[in-house]
């Protein structure tokens, strides 16, 4: 709410007090993971991964570069590992198409038609693997 909500939705008005206790906080956990199990394992639990990297992923992941390019993550160089590794799961791609697509959102907010178009994307990749099941 505090990292990327305020990007795309300007309109909330998300204060600034709120925008850096969002970083603060991530920051702290960003650590904590770093210089714990990430330090001990290859995820956040064990050598393999989990339902914890999973939802663990949805949230930190939409940070990175590629994505919505809003968190620096150098200084946690375990957790870097860690984002590659989840980026080779298994249909990682396929789920990340509207993030993909709206790209870098850290200097410019995407405008709706930039949303839409991402939105239609994923329903399209959505529909393309329920096919295939």
């Amino acid at each position: 709410m505090g990292l990327v909500a305020p990007a795309i939705r300007k309109d909330l008005n998300i204060p600034d007090v709120v925008q850096q206790g969002a970083r603060k906080t991530l920051s702290a956990a960003l650590t904590a993971i770093d210089q714990s199990s990430l330090a001990e394992h290859a995820y956040l639990c064990s050598d393999s991964v989990t339902l914890a990297d999973l939802a663990a992923y949805v949230e930190i992941g939409q940070l990175q570069p590629q994505f919505t390019n809003v968190f620096d993550f150098s200084p946690y160089p375990n957790v870097q590992r860690w984002l590659t590794r989840m980026q080779q799961v298994a249909g990682h791609d396929a789920v990340h198409v509207v993030l993909a697509e709206l790209g870098d959102i850290s200097q410019a907010a995407p405008d709706m038609d930039q949303i839409r178009a991402a939105n239609i994307k994923a329903l399209q990749a959505l529909k393309s693997k329920m096919s295939s099941l």
